[in-house]
């Protein structure tokens, strides 16, 4: 791709987006984000799926931007793209795929992540029970400043815990 032919397709599109012209825009962003352009990758997913610019969230083309967005290392896609799995919005349900794109985004910083991944081992959702492993995400949560609800959770967890519950 020619990197001054992909600005030019920018910059139309954010003239578009800033008079307000998200219809008309919406082609350019598409095709920048498959021209493998991050911002535009990452922009299509907030669109399509936080509703970015008062768009109506679609699920299909959320899965399909948050997929190419995660892939090339954004950390709030990778969250997002956790979601449309476990909850099968715009794909199929899959507990284990939620749980990859969990992991990734935790690794990648994402406490919300952290927080969700414990939940995933405390119900045993897409891996194994492990009790003890969700205790160490919910602290992990916690340092990194998500308190409420991971503080609940770990609470729930230790709970477990003390009754010997950890399988």
């Amino acid at each position: 791709m020619d990197p001054q032919l992909l600005d030019q397709l920018k910059a139309e599109y954010n003239t578009l987006l800033e008079q307000g012209k998200l219809f008309d825009a919406l082609p350019l962003i598409r095709q920048a984000a498959h021209w493998a352009d991050f911002d535009s990758q990452v922009l299509a997913e907030r669109i399509y799926f936080h509703n970015a610019y008062h768009h109506p969230r679609k699920d299909t083309a959320a899965y399909e931007y948050a997929m190419l967005a995660a892939m090339n290392g954004d950390p709030a896609s990778m969250y997002d793209l956790s979601w449309l799995y476990r909850f099968g919005h715009g794909t199929v349900h899959d507990a284990k795929k939620a749980v990859y794109w969990l992991q990734k985004a935790a690794d990648a910083g994402v406490p919300e992540a952290l927080d969700d991944l414990g939940l995933c081992y405390l119900q045993a959702r897409g891996v194994e029970r492990d009790v003890q492993k969700a205790s160490q995400l919910f602290k992990k949560a916690i340092e990194q400043g998500l308190d409420q609800p991971a503080s609940k959770h770990l609470s729930m967890a230790e709970k477990m815990i003390e009754k010997g519950n950890t399988q």
